[in-house]
């Protein structure tokens, strides 16, 4: 198990090296550091993490023990693949990253934490969780929206459980504060399986972050 003192130094997003094709692609994961009350929660990231390892791909979570990040990196153990968890320094002291972490990366702060995970992965999958969560969710969607991130964020949409807030976006597109651009930013999906469906379906794709010049 590696562990290692992380430090940002690169910008909030990096699209991957087209000489880097034959690579293994990474999926960062959002979740929840607890259970919350359904159990289908749970369930669902150890399945999407089981299925994303049998899948061959890379995982990325914030490296917790516990909750929804825990299960995604079991369920990931399940499939012979071990993940890399990005944990802020005042966490890691508390001694509750994941054992069976491949990688620690020990971080200063959430900020960096966010940055330096979203420049180790290809594409971002989210389960339930908490304001972190919808913060890290949010966050995706406006650089998605700026051309700043190579691909829309997959929300797993687990019993409804995010219908609020994509309530909240369409009101934001009749309101006319953000374009009509859902269906280019967000994948809405149920299941765990259909999660990693619409993870192949966009990597196969060209990434779309604008390049500058």
């Amino acid at each position: 198990m590696e562990q290692s003192l992380g430090r940002t130094t690169l910008p909030a997003c990096t699209s991957p090296n087209p000489s880097d094709a034959d690579r293994k692609r990474t999926v960062l994961v959002f979740c929840g550091s607890r259970e919350g009350r359904n159990p289908r929660f749970a369930q669902e990231a150890r399945r999407l993490g089981r299925r994303l390892g049998e899948a061959g791909y890379g995982i990325v979570t914030g490296g917790s023990q516990h909750g929804l990040m825990g299960a995604v990196t079991d369920g990931a153990l399940e499939a012979g693949v071990l993940t890399t968890g990005f944990v802020p320094v005042y966490i890691a002291s508390m001694q509750e990253t994941h054992s069976a972490l491949e990688r620690t990366v020990v971080v200063d702060s959430l900020a960096d934490r966010k940055t330096m995970m979203f420049n180790a992965s290809d594409i971002c999958v989210a389960l339930p969780g908490a304001i972190g969560t919808m913060d890290e969710i949010l966050e995706t969607l406006v650089l998605r929206e700026l051309k700043q991130h190579p691909r829309p964020v997959v929300v797993v949409d687990i019993d409804h459980y995010w219908e609020p807030m994509f309530t909240m976006l369409e009101r934001m597109v009749e309101q006319e504060f953000l374009p009509d651009i859902l269906d280019s930013i967000v994948v809405k999906v149920d299941s765990a399986e259909a999660a990693v469906q619409a993870v192949s379906e966009q990597l196969a794709t060209p990434d779309s972050v604008a390049h500058g010049g």
